[in-house]
């Protein structure tokens, strides 16, 4: 199950709305659901107000949320957005931050979640590669260098792979995912879209959040990409099923479905 986008803030709705969905999960609703992926925005931001000496633990957001998660009974594995690297709603979610500031935002992020920005697992043969799109802001492109280093290595491989990052990118048709100036492009970021078609066959999805819409495309003709709508701001609680097939090394994606047949 891949959900976006759950903006968890002061708005306790959207807790209970995550809490009832893992409670499903947890009451077998969505038969043979494996894992769960966030992609992207778990907080609005870290806290209300940011206080260095008198910010605490139980005052953070994303503490708040990695509470709410670790009642489920699956392995679940958040993404890196936006607004997850402001530290309270004084800040810009876009603003292209300083390196210390984003350093800093990071290690509060990999000591709440467990996970640093980029990392990757494998699961029943298949290799999943998540990537924080937010780590390029300085240099106006989405990726870092060594990001871009770091994700050529991990598709070294033979492996049929799904990778999993937070802002949408320019696809073969459509022309809006997001506002043009937050989209992954290819002039901004050739490098990112050069290992992408190098290694077109291997990776067999991409799923983004940050639009706030269903977008379902592809890539080179080959790569299908889906952008999950926001948990956070529709009360059905948006989210994405996606089936792989061991056989064909394909996937499928449904919409707020309870399993893909």
């Amino acid at each position: 199950m891949v959900i976006s986008d759950t903006h968890i803030s002061s708005d306790t709705s959207k807790d209970n709305r995550l809490k009832d969905l893992i409670l499903k999960i947890n009451r077998g609703e969505f038969p043979g659901v494996e894992l769960l992926f966030v992609s992207g925005d778990v907080v609005s931001s870290h806290y209300i107000q940011y206080d260095s000496l008198n910010s605490r633990k139980e005052t953070s957001r994303l503490q708040k949320a990695v509470d709410i998660f670790d009642k489920l009974n699956i392995p679940y594995y958040l993404i890196m957005g936006n607004h997850d690297y402001k530290i309270d709603s004084q800040h810009d979610s876009d603003y292209p931050f300083s390196f210390s500031y984003l350093h800093k935002m990071e290690d509060i992020w990999q000591k709440t979640t467990g996970h640093s920005p980029n990392y990757s697992f494998i699961h029943n043969g298949w290799k999943f590669i998540i990537l924080s799109s937010f780590r390029g802001r300085q240099r106006t492109q989405h990726f870092s260098d060594k990001q871009l280093d770091w994700l050529k290595k991990e598709l070294n491989n033979d492996l049929p792979s799904l990778l999993f990052f937070h802002h949408p990118l320019k696809t073969d048709h459509f022309k809006v995912w997001c506002s043009y100036k937050t989209r992954i492009n290819p002039k901004r970021d050739s490098q990112f879209y050069d290992i992408l078609k190098r290694n077109k066959n291997s990776i067999k999805g991409i799923f983004v959040g940050h639009g706030h819409f269903w977008v379902h495309d592809s890539l080179f003709d080959t790569i299908p990409v889906y952008e999950t709508d926001s948990f956070a701001d529709n009360k059905k609680a948006q989210f994405l099923i996606v089936a792989v097939d061991n056989f064909n090394k394909t996937v499928q994606a449904a919409k707020n479905a309870k399993r893909i047949d």
